[in-house]
């Protein structure tokens, strides 16, 4: 019975690969750039990756992008376009902390609007929530952002690492300017906000709950990368309050809390966004007779397929969580994207032994990326397996809750095929 529903089959894939597509209209597919618009940041935060523990990492600099650069980029982005399948195109800016360089945003943001006339136009942004004047603020929502804010929880969790330059706490400043925002544009700020927190021991996931339910908009919780694979990695954060948290969305589920995006004002924002991506990734798999013999399998995008990153010289690289990576440089503005970069990355990748992924039951909803085995300026076997732990840990705990609520109630989790805002 288990193996006609798909959920278990009598063999396993021969090779289980990250499969670069050959397709050449991949190369018309670009709808998102991300640009890095400056290496410099206002604060110095203990876990940063670009704080001088992270080995191939950029440090702090005042390296800076051209109004010229970016302008460039999003031309490149314009000419290769044509078969984006996105119905949208999309600007980002990324840093040290982006709004060091705000003439280069607003110019960037205009430009993008015009070029992309008779398109939707989609803007995003990380910022740490100091440096926010009223312009700014209009910038914003005059635009739409959405905005990511760093706001790792209360004010002792929160100082405990986003310091400024003399180690003075930030959290005072950015409460202060959340606040101006939500008095200033309401509507744009439960909308197009959100806050994430960096998960740093001691964790008490309670005492973000309980903090973060002030906060009528989405909520993300990331954790530190680690900087030394010399051995196997670094134990797991031990999360206290996983269980209160668990039984809270599983009481929301049944109660149909989730139905309507009210929610988020009603105190389940946090643990929603806590478990939403996992339930979603379950409740709409689409199950599987068996395994072909070579299985391409893992979350890898396609490097400079759909989106570019672009650092703040005009190179070219596939995301921010690998920024300044030699192995994950795919060429520049003057050169535009290398197919032989891109094929480099996935048999470099592809060279790390993974046999085991023949045999695991997470090998269909893995989402092992390139960044989850780069390391300085290669691939690291260790850090891989150290993330391939943590990922199928993540994935046993979601596939027991999710079987829990479906036994509580069927229907409980038909809200997963909504987009909630």
């Amino acid at each position: 019975m288990q193996t006609q529903a798909g959920i278990l089959v009598p063999q396993r894939p021969e090779r289980v690969v990250a499969k670069c597509p050959e397709d050449a209209s991949e190369k018309q597919k670009l709808f998102s750039l991300l640009l890095n618009v400056t290496e410099a940041c206002n604060i110095r935060c203990g876990y940063c990756v670009y704080g001088g523990t992270y080995p191939g990492k950029r440090q702090h600099n005042n390296t800076r992008m051209s109004v010229d650069t970016a302008f460039q980029a999003i031309d490149y982005l314009a000419a290769h376009s044509a078969q984006a399948e996105h119905p949208f195109r999309m600007l980002g800016w990324y840093g040290g902390e982006p709004l060091t360089n705000f003439k280069v945003i607003k110019a960037s943001a205009r430009y993008f609007r015009k070029t992309f006339t008779g398109l939707p136009s989609q803007f995003h942004l990380t910022s740490n929530g100091l440096l926010w004047d009223e312009e700014i603020l209009d910038f914003f929502a005059e635009y739409e952002v959405d905005l990511v804010v760093s706001l790792d929880g209360p004010k002792p969790i929160h100082n405990r690492n986003r310091v400024g330059p003399k180690g003075e706490g930030t959290f005072d400043r950015v409460m202060a300017n959340l606040d101006r925002l939500r008095a200033r544009h309401p509507g744009y700020f439960t909308q197009k906000v959100t806050l994430n927190a960096v998960a740093t021991a001691p964790l008490d996931l309670v005492e973000l709950d309980q903090f973060f339910m002030q906060f009528p908009v989405q909520v993300s919780i990331s954790s530190v990368e680690p900087n030394d694979f010399s051995g196997d990695g670094p134990e797991p954060i031990e999360a206290k309050g996983w269980s209160q948290m668990r039984e809270k969305f599983i009481g929301a589920c049944l109660e149909r809390a989730f139905d309507t995006p009210e929610f988020k004002a009603r105190g389940y924002n946090f643990v929603y966004y806590l478990f939403i991506r996992d339930m979603q990734r379950l409740h709409q798999r689409n199950p599987m007779p068996g395994f072909e013999a070579e299985l391409p399998a893992y979350g890898n995008c396609v490097p400079g397929a759909e989106r570019l990153f672009v650092n703040a010289r005009g190179g070219f690289e596939t995301c921010e969580k690998t920024d300044g990576s030699a192995v994950m440089t795919l060429g520049t503005i003057a050169t535009g994207v290398s197919e032989a970069g891109a094929a480099s990355i996935y048999d470099q990748f592809n060279a790390m032994k993974n046999d085991a992924c023949r045999s695991c039951f997470n090998v269909r909803q893995c989402t092992m990326c390139f960044a989850h085995a780069q390391h300085g300026d290669g691939f690291s076997a260790r850090k891989r397996a150290w993330n391939c732990a943590g990922l199928r840990r993540r994935s046993k705990e979601m596939l027991s809750l999710y079987c829990e609520i479906l036994e509580l109630d069927p229907q409980a989790l038909d809200f997963t095929t909504k987009k909630m805002t």
